[in-house]
C-alpha cells in the first residue's frame, strides 16, 4: 500500500553502500545465533556470524535518564528483554557470553556496526573456579560520539584496561579492535571510566587519575592533582562534557574536596572556590533523579551541590568571567529548599526541578545571573524568594533548537502534562501524558528524531528539533518510538494487540502497511525497509519489491538498522 510512493522517495536520496541485515535467531532457552544477509541480496542464504551465545545486561558509567532522551550521545536502551548501548553513529554494542570448547564460558562485547556488520570487539575467558564468572567490571565507559569504549577487567591476579574501537577499524599494534593499556599494579575503578573524542580518563583504587590517548600507541599519563595536603581521596563517579573534551572528578581530603576538571592536554585544575563536602553526581542505576554534579555540553559551566551544612546548588562559570550563581540561596528560595532533580544543560544554563519531595517547580539558572528563573510558576506567592511548587517533574529533555521539554505531574494526582519552554515561555504540548517520554533514532542527514509522548487519548510524536507536535494518533492508538529516514518518519501504530507500520512523509502524507501482526520495523539503509510480522516473518521492502528472508520464529529480534518496536 505504501510501497510505490516510498520507493520513489527513497530512490532520490543518498547513494547506497554495502549494508547487512542482522538479526538474532533463538536456538534454545536464552541462547541465540546471530544471522546476517546482504541487504542488496536479501533472498540469499543467511550466514551465522556468531553461534550459541547469551545476551547479558550491559551498563555504562555516567548514565542518567536525561541521556536516554538525547540523540547525539551514546546511551543505554532496553527493549524486548534485551539491553544494549546505542551509538550515535547508529551502531550498537551488546554484552554476551558463550560456552568455551574446554568448559567454562567466555565473555565479550559484540558490536553491530553502522552498516549492520557484526563484530566481536573484545572477548576474554571467564574467571572463578568454574570459569563462568565475568572477567569484566560492572560497567564500561563509552565515548559520547560512540567511536571508542574503555573496558576494565576485575581478575584479582591480572587487572587490565582496554581501549576498544567502535568505528569498524583495528589497531595496527594488535590487529584487533582492542588494545591493552598499562596502569601498573593499580586497577582502574569501572565507575570512573570516562571516554572522550581523543582521550579517555579513569581513576584507580590507589587514588590516581590517568589520561589515556585513544590513538594506537598512546600510554597512560598521571593527571592526579599534586600538592594537596592531608590524606586525599578520589570519588568514584566522574563527570564528562557531551563534546568529549573534558572530564571532572572530586579530589582531596574527605569532605574537603574540590571539583577538578581535566581536558585533553594539561593538568587537572580545581574550579570550585574552596574545598567542601561536594556531593557525588549520583548516576543510574544506583541513584534516580540525578545528577547532583554536572558539566554543560562544552564544559564552560558546571552545576554542583555543596553539602557542607545542607545541600545547596551552584552554577559556576568555568572560565571565571562571570560570578558563580548560588542557585538555591536565600534570595531565591524560602524557607530553605535544596532538592534538585533531573537537571539538563541549556547552553551555559541549567534547568531542573527544585523544591521539596513531591512539590517542585521547574527552574533555570546560569552563571553571572543571581536570580533563578521559575518556569512553571506554581509556587505561592508568584515572586522570589520562591516557596515549594506543586509539580513532580518526571522527565526533562532538550530539543535540537534548545527548547526544554518537561513532563510535569501535579502533586494532586491528576494526569501529567508535556510542556515546552522556549526561553521562559511555556506551552502545553500534550495533556494527559501517562508514561515516560521516548526518543527515536535517525539516519545521518535525516534530522533530529522525534520524541514519543504516550497518552491513552492517543499517543503524540513531537518534533525532535523544535518540540512542536508532529503526529497525533487517534484515541486509544499506541505508537512506538519512531525512526527517521531521509524524507519520512516510520513507526508502529497498535491497538488491542494488532499493529501496522506507518510512514509519515515529511510533507504530511501517510502510507500504511496494514499487516495487523506487524511487530517491528527497521530502516536498514535509505532505500531498504524491514518489516517483521508474526504472519509473514521478516520482509525486506526495496524499491517496490518484497522478499521474505526468514521464517517466523517467536523471539527473533532485529539488531541492525534503526529499529522500532511496536506498541
Amino acid at each position: 500500500m505504501f510501497l510505490r510512493p516510498l520507493a520513489l522517495v527513497c530512490a532520490a536520496t543518498l547513494p547506497l553502500s554495502a549494508q547487512s541485515i542482522t538479526w538474532l535467531e533463538p536456538v534454545g532457552t536464552g541462547s541465540f545465533d546471530l544471522h546476517r544477509v546482504d541487504s542488496a541480496n536479501p533472498t540469499a542464504a543467511p550466514s551465522v556470524a556468531l553461534a550459541g551465545f547469551e545476551l547479558l545486561p550491559i551498563e555504562i558509567s555516567q548514565r542518567t535518564r536525561q541521556q536516554a532522551l538525547r540523540d547525539d550521545v551514546s546511551h543505554r536502551r532496553a527493549e524486548g528483554g534485551r539491553v544494549w548501548i546505542e551509538l550515535p553513529a547508529h551502531g550498537r554494542l551488546f554484552a554476551f557470553r558463550r560456552p568455551m570448547p574446554g568448559g567454562g564460558m567466555s565473555f565479550g562485547y559484540l558490536h553491530i556496526e553502522a552498516d549492520g556488520d557484526p563484530r566481536v570487539v573484545l572477548e576474554r575467558p571467564g574467571i572463578g573456579l568454574a570459569g563462568d564468572e565475568s572477567p569484566f567490571g560492572d560497567r564500561i565507559g563509552v565515548a559520547p560520539d560512540g567511536r571508542h569504549a574503555l573496558v576494565a577487567t576485575v581478575d584479582e591476579n591480572l587487572s587490565q584496561l582496554f581501549v576498544v574501537r567502535l568505528d569498524g577499524q583495528d589497531f595496527a599494534s594488535t590487529g584487533a579492535p582492542a588494545r591493552g593499556v598499562d596502569l601498573g599494579p593499580d586497577p582502574a575503578d569501572p565507575s570512573t571510566l570516562t571516554v572522550g573524542s581523543s582521550v579517555a580518563w579513569c581513576g584507580t583504587e590507589r587514588v590516581g587519575v590517568h589520561r589515556i590517548p585513544l590513538a594506537d600507541g598512546g600510554t597512560a599519563e598521571s593527571v592526579t592533582p599534586t600538592g594537596v595536603p592531608g590524606e586525599v581521596d578520589i570519588k568514584a563517579e566522574f563527570i564528562a562534557s557531551a563534546d568529549g573534551r573534558t572530564a571532572g572528578f572530586l579530589f582531596g581530603p574527605d569532605e574537603q574536596q574540590h571539583v577538578y576538571l581535566v581536558g585533553e592536554v594539561g593538568p587537572a585544575v580545581a574550579v570550585t572556590p574552596h574545598p567542601s563536602k561536594y556531593e557525588d553526581p549520583g548516576y543510574l542505576p544506583e541513584v534516580a533523579g540525578g545528577p547532583r554534579l554536572m558539566l554543560n555540553d562544552d564544559a564552560t559551566s558546571v552545576f554542583y551541590t555543596d553539602g557542607a551544612l545542607r545541600d545547596e546548588g551552584f552554577v559556576l562559570d568555568v572560565q571565571g568571567v562571570t560570578s558563580t550563581t548560588h542557585w538555591t540561596g536565600d534570595p531565591n528560595f524560602t524557607p530553605y529548599i535544596g532538592v534538585i532533580i533531573l537537571p539538563v544543560p541549556a547552553g551555559r544554563a541549567f534547568a531542573a526541578g527544585i523544591g521539596d519531595p513531591g512539590r517542585f517547580d521547574l527552574h533555570m539558572a546560569e552563571p553571572g545571573v543571581p536570580a533563578t528563573t521559575n518556569l512553571t510558576l506554581t509556587a505561592n506567592p508568584l515572586s522570589a524568594p520562591w516557596t515549594e511548587g506543586s509539580l513532580i517533574p518526571l522527565d526533562n529533555a532538550v530539543a535540537g533548537n534548545g527548547a526544554i521539554l518537561s513532563v510535569l505531574q501535579p502533586n494532586d494526582g491528576s494526569p501529567a502534562t508535556l510542556e515546552r519552554f522556549d526561553g521562559t515561555v511555556g506551552t502545553v504540548v500534550k495533556a494527559h501524558v501517562d508514561g515516560d517520554l521516548g526518543r527515536g533514532l535517525s539516519m545521518i542527514g535525516a534530522g533530529a528524531p522525534a520524541f514519543r509522548a504516550p497518552c491513552a487519548q492517543g499517543d503524540l510524536l513531537v518534533d525532535g528539533h523544535d518540540g512542536t507536535p508532529l503526529f497525533h494518533a487517534p484515541r486509544g492508538i499506541r505508537l512506538s518510538t519512531p525512526v527517521h529516514g531521509v524524507g519520512y518518519t516510520a513507526f508502529v501504530a497498535s491497538i488491542g494487540g494488532a499493529g501496522a507500520a506507518v510512514f509519515r512523509m515529511f510533507e504530511g502524507s501517510l502510507f500504511v502497511h496494514s499487516d495487523p501482526t506487524v511487530r517491528s520495523i527497521a530502516l536498514a539503509d535509505p532505500s531498504t525497509v524491514l518489516i517483521d510480522s508474526a504472519a509473514h516473518g521478516l520482509c525486506v521492502f526495496r524499491l517496490g519489491g518484497a522478499a521474505h528472508v526468514l521464517s517466523n520464529t517467536p523471539n527473533r529480534a532485529l539488531v541492525s538498522g534503526l529499529a522500532t518496536i511496536g506498541g
